[in-house]
């Protein structure tokens, strides 16, 4: 297989090339001995590459850890379970990909071989464990690891992603109601006002601008607004651009934090299992930089896995960072190195961080609505005063 590298020297300078090798792993081999630390490997498309086909989600590799740790453990031999789990699968993608690593299994590749070689299919934290697994002869305990890994991976997601819906409905449901009120209400209000001749207050001419500025331009900003959505997607989708997002969205109020604990949780828990399965802390820092989803995070995971290599302490690194990494992290992954339980103590860190966001996200609606109360409260006093102030002059009048 051939894998655009990306890599450093000594000097921590940064190259790049392309490289046949039979999978990530030799391919870092390999380039160990060049003097050159691997920092990531794509492999190579063809122009006609279908492989998009076999995109398994994470509920399916969950599925399929489970799955094929349970058969092992039953005493299945590896190719008659994968062949199993392609009978069995619940969607065509997880059978092609059952009966592809059956197929390589057959022909004498290892079975992190096999994985690797679907071409990102499988996250490098999946193949590595189960690379390490294969030297130990623990496969279906290191299946079982990966399997509870992608589960509070994609539990602490899912709370995030909870946790941020209830505020944005709200939002979208005040803006949604005032732009009806603006389009529908106002201009016939204003139509009546004009025609009583009633003086208007500050307040009610702000509100029939905006309700004639939308009305004839409506569409201009929609245009806009749809270019502008689609601008935003195509920034985040850069290299850069997801950077500046993914540092600005760590300074949010209130949401900034919880995204900090979520991926703290999320980075210490896969260490933890790397380490335990017998991958160094320099190759699973590594690797744990392309599975946590803030580049923030990525990047520092990755500057550490080379500083580490030159023998800088994990724990000074991460304290040197508190702008990411809280003091707690710090400081048990400092105990873990003293006591020579690294993984145990990153284990106890991320089980801190997810039962704090647990607990954050089952009370997200009683610490986000005084707020919400308050916002609402003023949008909805400053549209009854810029209305009923005319209709109490006009009733004076009268």
């Amino acid at each position: 297989m051939k894998f655009n590298w990306q890599a450093s020297d000594n000097s921590g300078k940064k190259v790049t090339g392309q490289k046949e090798a039979p999978d990530r792993f030799a391919l870092a081999r390999e380039l160990r001995a060049e003097g050159l630390n691997l920092i990531s490997a794509k492999p190579v498309r063809s122009w006609l590459d279908l492989s998009f086909l076999n995109r398994l989600g994470i509920k399916d590799r969950i599925v399929f850890a489970g799955n094929l740790s349970s058969m092992l453990k039953a005493g299945l031999p590896l190719s008659r379970a994968l062949e199993v789990i392609s009978r069995q699968a619940g969607s065509p993608a997880m059978k092609r990909v059952a009966l592809k690593l059956e197929e390589r299994v057959n022909a004498g590749e290892s079975f992190s071989q096999s994985l690797d070689s679907l071409g990102g299919v499988f996250p490098p934290v999946f193949v590595a464990m189960v690379a390490a697994s294969e030297e130990s002869g623990r496969l279906p305990e290191a299946l079982k690891t990966i399997n509870r890994q992608l589960k509070k991976t994609y539990d602490l997601r899912r709370k995030i992603r909870s946790a941020l819906f209830y505020p944005a409905i709200i939002i979208i449901a005040i803006v949604v109601i005032a732009v009806l009120m603006l389009v529908f209400l106002v201009p016939v209000l204003s139509e009546t006002f004009a025609e009583l001749g009633a003086e208007l207050p500050l307040s009610t001419r702000t509100v029939i601008y905006i309700s004639q500025f939308l009305e004839n331009n409506g569409l201009l900003l929609a245009v806009v607004l749809l270019l502008l959505i689609i601008a935003f997607f195509v920034f985040i989708k850069i290299e850069k651009g997801k950077r500046i997002f993914d540092k600005a969205v760590l300074y949010i109020p209130f949401f900034g934090g919880l995204l900090r604990k979520a991926n703290i949780a999320i980075f210490a828990s896969t260490l933890s299992s790397l380490l335990s399965a017998g991958v160094g802390l320099t190759e699973s820092l590594r690797i744990t930089s392309e599975v946590v989803g803030n580049s923030q995070f990525g990047d520092l995971l990755l500057e550490a896995s080379g500083r580490v290599q030159k023998g800088t302490l994990l724990s000074d690194i991460f304290n040197e960072r508190n702008d990411l990494v809280f003091p707690l992290t710090s400081e048990l992954t400092a105990v873990g190195e003293e006591s020579g339980e690294l993984p145990a103590m990153l284990l106890e860190t991320s089980i801190f961080y997810e039962e704090d966001i647990d607990e954050v996200t089952k009370n997200i609606s009683t610490i986000l609505e005084p707020a919400l109360i308050v916002v609402v409260g003023l949008a909805v006093g400053f549209f009854a005063i810029a209305v009923l102030s005319p209709l109490y002059t006009l009733v004076e009048i009268f």
